[in-house]
């Protein structure tokens, strides 16, 4: 098992999660809104944590307000297998949402009169698959709806060159 970390938040508005996640950046898997577990090192994480809280005080700095604290904890190998199943439960959620992306996606690609127009969405697609697969890779979960994304995303791939030659 690797090392993982839980990082805790409270915020008090959307606003101010919005500001936070702008400065943690891809630090890791949001289990819900305000609760993420990263692989990350711990100077990373410090890093990024400082990194949100002076996106936090730049924009109070122009009269906003906010609140924003945090907790982190180096999961122990028994404390990991205690939010696991949280994971892995994300991880499907996740994959399902790009499998139903991915299929409006291909129609659009196979319908378009220009298929260079579906370049951007497509360009999208393809850098949030690959940070689900290293999610899926770091976290060692395996599940068949991730071999449909995969699958989903190659023939996409597959249907966009196909259109642009």
């Amino acid at each position: 098992m690797g090392k993982y970390t839980l990082i805790l938040m409270y915020v008090d508005s959307e606003e101010t999660l919005d500001l936070v996640r702008r400065g943690l950046g891809d630090i890791g898997l949001y289990l819900t809104p305000t609760v993420v577990i990263t692989w990350r090192e711990r100077r990373d994480v410090d890093k990024r944590l400082s990194r949100a809280k002076a996106h936090l005080m730049d924009a109070m700095e122009k009269g906003f307000k906010g609140e924003f604290s945090y907790a982190v904890i180096e999961l122990t190998e028994d404390q990991y297998r205690g939010v696991r199943q949280l994971v892995v439960i994300r991880l499907i959620k996740e994959v399902e949402s790009m499998i139903s992306r991915g299929e409006a996606l291909l129609a659009r690609i196979r319908s378009a009169r220009d298929v260079n127009r579906v370049k951007g969405a497509l360009d999208s697609f393809n850098r949030r698959y690959r940070w689900v697969v290293q999610l899926h890779e770091v976290f060692d979960v395996k599940h068949d709806l991730l071999r449909k994304l995969m699958d989903l995303t190659m023939e996409m791939m597959n249907e966009y060159e196909r259109r642009v030659r």
